[in-house]
């Protein structure tokens, strides 16, 4: 994610000799905005399969966004932003195949997934037009974790089985999460603005376990952003 992060940094870069014009002192915007995450929880262990040798190395998950953001205009560089959207986030394990009695185990797609009620505060410095660096804190709220595993078994001779395993396990995390984003944007000449941020976890997600996982979360979205008159 980190290395992600570093590429769409420089991109904005480039294109910012392009932007539009900066909003002037006193404007209110509005943005409604929508793409997706990648996300890790630190300290997620390796996989364990009973009677495979080893273990299942772990992954970044991937999930939704959708939410909206208001800016109001300190001055044409300063901006105060506050928000509140639907985000998703958890940690995954890698695609593996396993050889048990003849028969092969397929496994794929293993992954907790959490989905949070975000509201993030942001500090917004315009250091372009339409280039703004941004920082601020996040409050979350969690509604809903579910354990996510898609198994293949193949016996042979074009006989095989499926399953898909969903199962709630919103006990097994603590409902309320804060984290400090950071991130850029760039507006674009028409009313279209893209975002990225990186929301680094404060708090334990996690009820049990031995050691805090906390919540690291990529998102990059594309929003529409107008003036209120």
């Amino acid at each position: 994610m980190k290395k992600i992060f570093l590429m769409a940094v420089m991109s904005v870069a480039v294109l910012s000799a392009n932007a539009q014009a900066r909003f002037d002192e006193g404007t209110i915007t509005i943005q409604p905005r929508i793409g997706a995450t990648g996300a890790q929880m630190t300290h997620t262990p390796k996989l364990q399969i009973q009677g495979m040798p080893g273990s299942i190395d772990k992954e970044p998950v991937g999930g939704f966004f959708i939410g909206a953001d208001a800016e109001y205009y300190l001055t044409d560089r300063i901006g105060l932003s506050a928000g509140i959207n639907f985000a998703q986030a958890g940690s995954g394990w890698k695609d593996t195949d396993i050889l048990m009695s003849g028969a092969k185990l397929s496994l794929k797609d293993m992954k907790i997934q959490t989905t949070y009620l975000n509201i993030p505060l942001m500090f917004n410095y315009y250091v372009l037009k339409g280039f703004a660096l941004k920082a601020g804190l996040q409050m979350s709220f969690l509604t809903n974790a579910k354990a996510k595993a898609k198994a293949t078994v193949d016996y042979g001779g074009g006989l095989t089985r499926n399953e898909d395993y969903n199962e709630s396990v919103k006990d097994d995390f603590k409902k309320f999460d804060l984290a400090i984003p950071i991130g850029l944007s760039y507006d674009f000449k028409f009313p279209i603005s893209l975002d990225l941020r990186y929301n680094i976890g404060l708090l334990k997600v996690n009820k049990e376990g031995d050691k805090s996982s906390r919540n690291m979360v990529c998102d990059l979205t594309i929003g529409y952003k107008f003036a209120l008159k």
